[in-house]
């Protein structure tokens, strides 16, 4: 006859009903379909020869052989350490190495639990409600499940759990309570306790109808000014209320529906709310033309509800340069200009200051600014102060206020010296 090498399979114990394995695991290796006899079995390369039994080689009907080898691993001793069935065949020179997985009846996983409430739809029509108790990914597949009505086991008997395994080898199941509309709104707290192997101690979930109105709140905001400049304006509508997830939001820009807006996906709070979030665009043209933006909410549970917000209209600045006062020239050597800039909208603005003499003019950054803004009233003001020599001042020297602000083309300048300065000098003043 041909010589024939080995075929080896690994083979595993069956898992009880709980999913689990046995008290003790018995791993065997059965090698067959060989010839000429014999082979050698060993376990994990002949390290583990307690617990090891090897069994008589038998003839097959077609001449070739057979041996099996069980090796049983008591329940203390099994930590999911890897076992390996090694057999050398002389007469082939083959040598076969197969694996037996670590945990034969695979690890266990606590179910991840929700609880299901009635939609605001369910419950302003039906008579009767229903909960529903969901458990998501969890095996072994049994577990038990009971109701309690306020703190107490619910009467009628707990409904029946029911589970099935999915493709990835863990289960689901449900059970489903039904309740009264009036129970429902008087605000009765449900709990759904579970007990499963995978878990040490019980696993509850409560809840009620939620006291709070299910009306949601809308929050609307602009762009800054900056991010309209760059093109990147956008005024957001914010929806943070229960049953968010199911509104749907519409918007129009000077009354006109548009559908430039950007909707992002739903997002659940800790505190059971729910926040939906829509954006649209705002050019430099709508915010300067005071543009009106329109946020519609529509809910299944609710009334549509709206909110507008008008963009900022733009509004030139009022600049007033004021030069130092006589008893100031008089008293210091040091004298302050005052640059006013008021009545603008938006905020953004550039202020700085330019000393010119006949020979040069000098760009002096903006110092000591005052900022602030009305954003109600649109009006905003910026106080810029300059510090310069007296002399200087007495020779002439003239000084500038710049205002660079998108109401403008183009920069706003307010001129002053001595000589333009309604200041009159009634003091002497000497050499040093």
């Amino acid at each position: 006859a041909t010589p024939t090498p080995p075929s080896v399979f690994p083979l595993v114990p069956c898992c009880t009903k709980t999913g689990n394995a046995p008290p003790d695991t018995s791993l065997a290796c059965l090698v067959t379909g060989y010839f000429p006899s014999p082979v050698e079995i060993k376990w994990n390369s002949g390290k583990v020869t307690k617990g090891v039994t090897t069994f008589p080689e038998v003839t097959m009907s077609n001449g070739r052989f057979t041996q099996s080898s069980l090796l049983i691993i008591p329940a203390r001793s099994r930590q999911g350490d890897t076992n390996q069935c090694d057999v050398t065949h002389q007469g082939t020179a083959t040598t076969l190495s197969k694996t037996f997985p670590q945990e034969v009846c695979g690890s266990t996983a606590p179910p991840q639990v929700h609880l299901l409430v009635p939609t605001c739809e369910e419950s302003s029509t039906e008579s009767q409600l229903e909960l529903v108790c969901l458990l998501l990914s969890f095996k072994p597949g049994n577990a038990n499940v009971k109701w309690l009505v306020n703190g107490k086991e619910s009467s009628p008997p707990t409904p029946a759990f029911s589970s099935a395994m999915g493709t990835d080898g863990f289960y689901m199941g449900q059970s489903r309570m039904k309740v009264t509309k009036q129970s429902w709104e008087k605000g009765d707290v449900y709990t759904c306790q579970v007990i499963h192997p995978a878990v040490g101690a019980e696993l509850s979930i409560v809840t009620k109808k939620p006291a709070l109105s299910l009306d949601p709140t809308i929050y609307l905001t602009k762009p800054s000014y900056e991010d309209v400049i760059k093109n990147s304006g956008r005024v957001t509508c914010l929806v943070l209320g229960y049953d968010s997830a199911a509104s749907s939001i519409t918007w129009k820009v000077d009354g006109q529906v548009s559908s430039a807006a950007k909707t992002e996906p739903p997002k659940k709070n800790s505190n059971g709310t729910t926040s939906l979030v829509s954006s649209h665009p705002v050019s430099l043209a709508q915010w300067g033309q005071g543009t009106q933006f329109t946020c519609k909410v529509t809910t299944p549970c609710s009334v549509e509800l709206t909110q507008d917000i008008t963009m900022g209209s733009l509004k030139a600045p009022t600049i007033y340069l004021l030069s130092p006062s006589s008893e100031e020239i008089c008293s210091n050597q040091n004298l302050t200009l005052h640059c006013i800039v008021k009545d603008f909208y938006p905020g953004e603005v550039s202020v700085w200051w330019q000393e010119k003499t006949a020979q040069m003019e000098v760009d002096i950054p903006a110092d000591d600014e005052n900022h602030n803004c009305d954003h109600n009233s649109q009006q905003c003001s910026v106080i810029s102060k300059l510090e310069v020599s007296r002399s200087r001042w007495i020779l002439g020297t003239s000084y500038s206020c710049l205002v660079a602000h998108l109401s403008s083309e183009g920069i706003i300048a307010r001129n002053v010296n001595v000589h333009t300065g309604k200041t009159h000098l009634s003091c002497f003043i000497h050499a040093p």
